[in-house]
């Protein structure tokens, strides 16, 4: 229950307590993920009655593992670089006052690049691990290009000044943080700045094999990564690509108890839940009682998917985490303009498929435990994002292999029940499931669906994704005794993902100064975070961005309340 001493401590915001309406708050987060509960904690931190409003039946959003028996399946937490003191995942916990979950650090090799056939990529010798330093990863590059000394020192030197400069960003990072971030760096540093601007004008394909003009095998070992970042190496500017390779090399640990270790240490008791609640109506003509040149949000919810009741909810400030654009859709006033072009020109990123297996006996004796692996294919990585056609893109492109939470779950997982996840991307539509919204993948041909065809598409897929595993990983021959499929539209319908997909909107050039919402929308009171809005899409940058919302929201109420201060 929510407790009024808490607002005592760091000041009223808005009217006192005894005369609130119940169902009037000083903040409705809308959304029960990683961004959602850091916003809704940093907003009570700041003296702030704060609602959450989840679809759900449970918070967590992509945070949440998921049963098959005794079997569980870590989806959202695989692990999580820089976790190091002063890092910005530490100021994140310690400005929401919270214990961080614990992380250890990942066994070294990490991570291993593993050629269909079974032998390691172009002779890599040993595995490329995330907690090798990062000598000994240009090292790995040197050996991969002994003709082009000259560029590897140019990468390096990039890397290195991408990383001294991003670790010098004010907490949280904003976009107009970074702004000023970047001013002082041209005034200071000219020709730093100007590297900067190159960087962020190139693609991270030009960046390697023109700009560098290194061999196409070492492009492909440096865009490896890019399997799993949802947007194309020739979309996505080489400045950011380089930035995220760098912060994977600063170190990697997996998080212990996984996704809900990370949802333990955001509860907070005096955040008003709502729980299998559904938005479907918002408005803002209701008159504030406090500023009568302002007004109040008003939310409509509807319990249960069978329309369990309804509530209303009103509130002076709205924060927004899932997909902006379906503000469109229950929104009954207009948006900002400059909000409405953002979100008119942003792109889905590619959707995600993800395998999922059972597997027969211990991992460790599979050869499997605290260790990832890449299946590399005969696809490269642009390749992979212009392929349309599913199958192929099954047995060429390259397949991310993880056990799902890294042997972390040992108090749920039996030792004879080992879980394992292969995941690789898909165009961000439905046509290669059979066509159609997703909606009609339920119904028979015969009631206008593709029920058959996407169940047949599920079938052949697993069958190749079991193929690759069997055959590149021998320990695990004969063990996989279960298997499903987790295609784009099961994120739509279990986490209702208009982009098919968990990334958020694509990282494109574009994005990175037009085209990615920021926390503000233009509209007083409405306020976005979550994957989709800055700085990026990922796990820390999800939390950083409801950090960053939760101060942006306090801040901005003190200013409006003479002697109000911040409990933090």
């Amino acid at each position: 229950m929510y407790h009024s001493q808490r607002h005592t401590k760091g000041g009223r915001l808005f009217m006192p307590e005894s005369t609130k309406p119940p169902d009037l708050y000083d903040a409705v987060v809308v959304g029960g993920g990683l961004a959602g509960l850091a916003a809704a904690r940093r907003l009570v931190l700041g003296g702030c009655r704060v609602a959450l409003v989840e679809r759900n039946p449970r918070v967590g959003g992509h945070l949440l593992p998921f049963e098959r028996g005794r079997r569980v399946f870590e989806v959202g937490v695989h692990y999580i670089a820089d976790t190091g003191h002063g890092s910005l995942w530490q100021r994140a916990w310690s400005e929401l006052q919270a214990e961080p979950p614990q992380c250890d650090a990942l066994d070294d090799p990490f991570e291993r690049i593993v050629a269909d056939n079974g032998s390691l990529l172009r002779g890599l010798s040993g595995a490329q691990g995330y907690r090798r330093t990062f000598e000994e990863q240009m090292e790995q590059v040197r050996c991969l290009a002994p003709n082009h000394a000259a560029a590897v020192q140019k990468l390096r030197l990039d890397y290195e000044l991408i990383w001294r400069v991003a670790s010098s960003l004010p907490f949280p990072v904003t976009r107009t943080s970074s702004a000023c971030h970047l001013m002082g760096l041209v005034i200071k540093e000219t020709r730093v700045a100007v590297r900067f601007a190159r960087l962020a004008g190139m693609t991270a394909q030009h960046y390697f094999a023109e700009h560098l003009g290194l061999p196409s095998a070492v492009c492909e070992y440096l865009l490896l990564h890019h399997v799993l970042i949802g947007c194309s190496p020739e979309d996505m500017d080489a400045l950011r690509y380089l930035l995220v390779q760098r912060y994977y090399l600063a170190g990697a640990c997996t998080v212990r108890g996984g996704g809900d270790a990370v949802i333990r240490a955001l509860h907070d008791p005096t955040i008003h839940v709502f729980d299998d609640c559904a938005v479907f109506d918002v408005r803002d003509d209701i008159p504030c009682r406090v500023a009568s040149n302002e007004r109040l949000f008003s939310l409509r919810l509807q319990k249960g998917v069978s329309g369990g009741g309804w509530r209303v909810l009103h509130t002076k400030n709205l924060i927004w985490t899932p997909d902006p654009r379906q503000l469109v859709r229950v929104c009954s006033f207009g948006l900002p303009l400059v909000l409405r072009l953002q979100l008119a020109m942003a792109r889905n990123p590619h959707a995600l498929v993800v395998g999922y297996f059972g597997v027969d006996g211990n991992l460790a004796n599979c050869g499997l435990a605290h260790a990832n692996f890449w299946l590399h294919g005969s696809m490269g990585a642009s390749e992979s994002y212009e392929a349309s056609d599913l199958l192929n893109l099954a047995k060429r492109a390259t397949v991310f292999v993880s056990p799902s939470g890294l042997g972390n779950r040992a108090d749920v997982v039996c030792d004879n029940q080992g879980v394992v996840q292969a995941m690789f991307l898909v165009p961000p539509t439905t046509t290669q499931w059979g066509g159609g919204s997703p909606s009609t993948y339920r119904l028979s041909q015969a009631s206008g669906g593709y029920r058959r065809s996407y169940l047949e598409q599920k079938r052949v897929v697993l069958e190749v994704l079991r193929e690759r595993l069997e055959a590149a990983l021998p320990g695990l021959r004969g063990r996989l005794n279960w298997q499903e499929l987790g295609t784009p539209l099961t994120h739509h319908r279990f986490l209702h993902s208009d982009s098919l997909g968990g990334y958020g909107l694509a990282s494109t050039r574009s994005d990175l100064f037009l085209t990615r919402p920021s926390y503000r929308t233009g509209r007083h009171g409405l306020y976005l975070a979550g994957a989709h809005t800055l700085p990026s899409h990922g796990l820390l940058t999800s939390l950083l961005s409801g950090v960053g919302v939760g101060r942006t929201v306090v801040a901005s109420e003190k200013r409006h309340v003479p002697g109000c201060q911040d409990a933090h």
